[in-house]
């Protein structure tokens, strides 16, 4: 018990001292003058030659002209019917497959008919 006392009062002293010295470098900062904002200013020469006038600069807005036209509706049908080969006929062994699940579809559903009474 006694060393969890210590160890709180040790804690509390550490948050004491590292808000104390936190809040003394801001106060010294602010004495002499240290003003973040300032330290961004250009100071070579090199540097304030590229430097750009935004007062009497332009964007340039890209033409992009307006889409109006739409392809008609019979072309895109038939766009889609050639991209998924919706004119070719089903393979038999697709058919078969259909068939095989139906059945199963069927026998599942009078089997839980059985199940229930009252059906």
């Amino acid at each position: 018990m006694n060393r969890l006392f210590s160890w709180l009062q040790n804690s509390q002293f550490r948050a004491l001292v590292t808000a104390s010295l936190i809040a003394v470098t801001f106060l010294i900062a602010s004495v002499f003058g240290y003003n973040p904002l300032e330290a961004t200013a250009l100071t070579t020469p090199e540097a304030t030659q590229y430097q750009v006038d935004h007062s009497t600069t332009k964007i340039p807005t890209p033409n992009i002209p307006e889409i109006t036209s739409k392809p008609p509706l019979k072309e895109t049908a038939n766009n889609v019917r050639e991209k998924l080969n919706l004119d070719q006929p089903i393979a038999p062994e697709t058919k078969e497959f259909i068939h095989s699940i139906e059945e199963s579809i069927q026998e599942t559903v009078e089997s839980v008919k059985q199940a229930l009474p009252g059906s």
